[in-house]
């Protein structure tokens, strides 16, 4: 002590005395109301006082804080301009203010130096405010720490967590009242709801790369329909746009699927569907709300309606072919020559009926299973035309007139009796070109029992037997018309029908 004293260290002197232990005796002494008034005032000064000397600026709870560490704790000292709180063995350190606690610096940190449990716990509700560079939180972590560096829990419960991979995990509700960008993959369990208003896009979703841009699966054998846009718009609730060389949209449906593939109702007036090649298309395929189908126009007046040419069938020779430009239909043929042009056979089970003219042309034998009717007065009604120059018109006049007119011979043979009559007896007659007649009068050309034979200079040249087959350079003919030797039948050198009976084939032309 003395030594200390000389090097002029302040120190304090405790100085022990020990006195021998005296009797205690009891002693009561009464104190008035006055006096226990009195004594109650100093106390509560004593308490006052107390209190202003243990108050400091900054907080601390008290002046003398010694500048070399203790040696034994607890401990409070100054160590390189830090002030040091440590606790004696494993206690806590305790701040609790009445309204409250405040730590300034340029900058705070609550470190944990437990390995086992490396945690800081904020146990009451914490709220971060000040200036907007200070609303920041950075948890940092080593760069081998593997694991969650951020877990938000509910009872023990993790609600919202975010690992070392950068990987966030959100159980429950997520309300997000501003924009939100997102990279890389997120997976979220719950239903998923963005509530907007604003201009721009609710969900954006930008794909750098060559993956899908969204991919939706329900495993749920659900009786609703899986996808619902519902929308106020004057223009289109879903627009498509393909950039590449793909399809707009591919619709499949599995082998048990019962119901359309797509399925469009429309309730209002406009037009159920329409497909057009560009933006500006003036020719659309278009289904109105009536049910009409319009193929290059877009007002459809019947069920199906196609403006300019139509070609259907499954090869490069059309099946039916309309041709706008000379409004000729074709029938098995692309080039129609006609109103209605047929390369094939026709077959008709009713009446046909012709308001112009019937012109058949062909190289075969044209075949009615029932009456051919012609009931035009325009004369004459019917033409049987070999060439342009060749042909046979027959007409009927009002009184009843039949007129056959032919450019060339006219040979009239039958098989079996033929009669030629009129229903009053009139005359028949039969005139050369120069009106010279060569049968005048009633005349009959029959034979009653008898063969009727033709012959041309003392030969014979073909008979009718007596059941009314004709032969021709055959006696005995076998057939309604029997021909021995090669027949050719037309009105040149060049035969509409040639049967050559060397070569047993027949040339048609």
């Amino acid at each position: 002590f003395e030594k200390l004293t000389r090097e002029g260290i302040p120190s304090k002197q405790i100085i022990t005395e020990i006195q021998p232990i005296k009797e205690i005796t009891r002693e009561v002494r009464t104190v008035d109301s006055a006096t226990l008034a009195q004594l109650k005032s100093d106390i509560q000064y004593v308490q006052t006082e107390l209190a202003n000397r243990l108050y400091a600026p900054g907080g601390v709870i008290t002046q003398q804080i010694y500048i070399t560490e203790p040696i034994r704790s607890p401990k409070i000292y100054q160590e390189n301009g830090d002030i040091v709180l440590q606790t004696l063995g494993s206690g806590n350190i305790i701040l609790s203010a009445a309204t409250g606690l405040q730590l300034h610096g340029s900058q705070v940190v609550i470190d944990s130096t437990s390995i086992l449990n490396p945690l800081i716990y904020l146990a009451d509700a914490t709220r971060i405010d000040g200036p907007v560079t200070a609303q920041r939180i950075t948890l940092n972590a080593p760069a081998d720490f593997i694991g969650k560096i951020l877990d938000v829990q509910l009872a023990g419960a993790s609600k919202f967590s975010v690992d070392n991979a950068g990987t966030a995990l959100l159980i429950g509700d997520f309300f997000i009242t501003g924009n939100l960008s997102v990279s890389g993959n997120q997976t979220f369990n719950g239903t998923f709801t963005i509530n907007a208003s604003s201009s721009s896009p609710a969900l954006t979703v930008n794909q750098t790369g060559n993956g899908k841009i969204f991919d939706f699966t329900s495993t749920a054998n659900s009786t609703q329909n899986l996808g619902t846009i519902t929308g106020i718009t004057t223009n289109a609730i879903l627009a498509l746009y393909q950039q590449g060389t793909g399809s707009v949209l591919i619709a499949t449906t599995t082998s048990s699927t019962t119901q359309p593939a797509i399925k469009i109702t429309n309730l209002g007036t406009g037009e159920s569907f329409i497909v057009e090649s560009k933006d500006a298309d003036s020719s659309p395929f278009v289904i109105d709300s009536s049910g009409n189908v319009g193929i290059s126009t877009s007002s459809p007046l019947y069920t199906l309606q196609a403006w300019g040419n139509v070609f259907v069938g499954t090869s490069t020779t059309p099946t039916l072919f309309v041709d706008t430009g000379t409004q000729n239909v074709g029938i098995g043929t692309s080039t129609p020559s006609q109103a209605l042009h047929v390369v094939g056979n026709i077959l008709g089970s009713g009446n046909a009926v012709f308001e112009g003219v019937l012109d058949v042309q062909g190289y075969t034998t044209s075949t009615f299973a029932g009456p051919v009717q012609i009931t035009t007065t325009t004369q004459p009604q019917l033409i049987v035309r070999y060439d342009s120059t060749n042909y046979l018109t027959g007409s009927v006049s009002s009184q009843g007139t039949t007129t056959l007119v032919s450019t060339g011979p006219l040979d009239l043979t039958g098989a079996g009796s033929s009669v030629w009559q009129t229903t009053n007896y009139g005359s028949l007659t039969i005139q050369s070109a120069s009106s010279t007649e060569i049968v005048s009068g009633d005349s009959l050309i029959a034979s009653s029992t008898n063969e009727m034979i033709f012959a041309t200079a003392g030969v014979e040249r073909a008979r009718i037997d007596t059941s009314g087959r004709l032969g021709i350079g055959t006696t005995t003919p076998s057939y309604p018309l029997h021909v021995w030797g090669s027949a050719g039948f037309g009105t040149s050198t060049l035969p509409t029908l040639y049967v050559d009976s060397g070569s047993q084939r027949v040339g048609i032309g």
